[in-house]
This record gives structure tokens, sequence and C-alpha cells, in this order.
């Protein structure tokens, strides 16, 4: 069975590191009281992995390698990228 959950972004550091039931599928990325979030297809059942995401805000130099885009939002005056890793298949 699929669901819908979302996860924080800390902002408190450029590589955020969540737990993520495996072959989940990002969806997108927004704002929620002022914090980012992200939004995936999870299903429960599957063990966690660690997922590793980088925010780069406009104009930022990083290494694309093997990170996979995600999703935007603004903020202010900023504007941030979110990009993950590769998803895997269940």
């Amino acid at each position: 069975m699929t669901e819908i959950w979302k996860y924080e972004l800390k902002m408190d550091t450029d590589e955020p590191v969540v737990m993520i039931p495996h072959g989940a599928q990002p969806i997108c990325v927004q704002l929620q009281n002022d914090k980012p979030v992200v939004y995936l297809l999870v299903d429960p059942s599957e063990p966690r992995d660690e997922w590793h995401f980088r925010i780069v805000g406009t104009g930022q130099p990083f290494p694309l390698d093997d990170w996979h885009y995600i999703g935007t939002w603004q903020q202010g005056r900023f504007v941030w990228h979110v990009f993950g890793p590769e998803p895997r298949l269940a």
C-alpha cells in the first residue's frame, strides 16, 4: 500500500539526512509553516534507507555528481533548490 509522507528538511546544514522507506519516490518540495518539507510516495512496510538531500541556493556552485533534482521553493528573497539520491525501486 502506498502513502504520501512528508519530511522536514532542516536548514542548519546543506545536506540534511532523513530515514525514508526503501523505494520512496519524491513528489515535490513545499514550505509549510515557513519550513521546507519534501513529500514522497512511500510504502510504510519497507525498511528505511538513509537519504541525503542537498539544498542549494540560486547562484551557489555545487558538484552535481549523482544528485537528482526534486524541487524548488521561494522564501523571502531567497530561492532554494533541493536535490536527492536517485530513487530506488522497491
